[in-house]
């Protein structure tokens, strides 16, 4: 089965969970540049733990 067309996807977010995206994609950034923290996953995780 081909292909040809790219399937597209629409998804709901809100502010808060766009913005948890946003941070883990720059702390995967900046890993992949060097910097070795990762701020903003591991404060969203310990929040998280708190919560659940």
């Amino acid at each position: 089965m081909e292909h040809n067309e790219e399937e597209l996807y629409t998804i709901t977010l809100t502010k808060k969970q766009m913005h948890l995206i946003a941070n883990c994609v720059e702390d995967c950034s900046r890993f992949l540049a060097g910097q070795c923290e990762l701020g903003f996953s591991e404060f969203s995780l310990k929040k998280y733990l708190k919560i659940a």
